[in-house]
Parts: C-alpha cells; structure tokens; sequence
C-alpha cells in the first residue's frame, strides 16, 4: 500500500513538472506576442504610408495588444 508521503511526493512531481510545462508555454506565448506585434506595426506603417494626402487622415492605435483596437 502506498503511504501518505509517497502520494504527496508524487503530487509535488505532478505540480512541478506542471509549472515546468507552463512556463514553457508562456515563452512560447511570449514570442508569438512579439511576433505579432512586430508585424502589427509593420502593417500599420505600410498602411498609412501609402495613404495618398487626399484621404483623411486615420490615427492608428498603440500596435500594444494589449491596448485593445489597433484602429481609433
């Protein structure tokens, strides 16, 4: 039969390796977010410099998306 600390030495591997696992993710997470933020602000920038000076004048956003709307 297996004791109380066995259990409870397993369920401390289980959590760390779970923590392991999910700061692995937020890495992964982080980079796609730089990823995407870069080219939100290349396509915003391409976009307003091919604006001809007719056409109003849109302001564009924080490319931060965290800041919700790229687009006020």
């Amino acid at each position: 039969m297996v004791s109380l600390n066995e259990m409870a030495e397993a369920h401390i591997k289980n959590v760390n390796q779970k923590i392991e696992e999910l700061r692995g993710q937020q890495a992964q997470i982080e980079q796609e977010v730089v990823r995407l933020s870069t080219y939100l602000e290349q396509c915003v920038e391409e976009l307003s410099s091919q604006k001809s000076p007719s056409e109003p004048n849109q302001t564009f956003g924080d490319a931060n998306l965290g800041q919700g709307s790229v687009f006020k």
